[in-house]
């Protein structure tokens, strides 16, 4: 089974991005096969339902939340909400290309 542990704050001493951190070493302490990805460090554009899906970081996290059996989403919370990032997340790894290619990854 692999998880995908995603922290989605793009603040360097975010407590949703240490919390993420703990929550990893958990898992893998636990033997569980675990993925972490920051998207801090992703850099990710805005959707756009287009050229999206030829860049290498929605193919990165469409493969390793497609090859996932579960995800912990580790965001801040902002007005009541998750972060932007992590919106832009699901709407990136949840979205069919026009062309039907492939499916989204959820």
């Amino acid at each position: 089974m692999q998880i995908l542990v995603l922290s989605s704050s793009l603040d360097p001493n975010s407590r949703s991005r240490q919390l993420a951190s703990l929550c990893k070493q958990v898992l893998e302490a636990q033997d569980v096969n675990t993925v972490f990805a920051d998207l801090a460090d992703l850099n990710v554009p805005n959707f756009d339902n287009n050229s999206i899906y030829g860049t290498q970081v929605y193919q990165h996290l469409h493969s390793v939340t497609d090859a996932s059996q579960g995800i912990v989403l580790c965001s801040p919370v902002y007005n009541w909400g998750v972060s932007s990032e992590l919106r832009k997340y699901i709407e990136y790894v949840g979205s069919t290309p026009p062309d039907g290619a492939f499916q989204g990854a959820f």
